[in-house]
């Protein structure tokens, strides 16, 4: 595909990309390139608490694409510059 001459397997995370079983496999890197708009809502609170800045994100999508993986929830710190 497209000549990529890289890697194709990552032990890590179990990604397999090519021959499986005297089979193509791409079962690591699946996308969806159809045209879709993917669009979402949500809200996000940032607190300055005691620890530091801590944030809260919380969204849900309206549409999405096939493969597409949902993240309802973040959260997040850091530090204060």
């Amino acid at each position: 595909m497209w000549d990529y001459q890289g890697p194709t397997q990552w032990a890590a995370t179990g990604e397999v990309n090519g021959m499986v079983n005297g089979h193509f496999c791409n079962c690591g890197m699946v996308f969806d390139d159809a045209n879709v708009i993917r669009s979402s809502v949500g809200v996000g609170l940032i607190w300055a608490s005691p620890f530091g800045p801590l944030r809260f994100d919380y969204s849900v999508p309206v549409t999405k694409g096939k493969y597409d993986v949902v993240q309802q929830f973040m959260f997040g710190g850091g530090t204060q510059f």
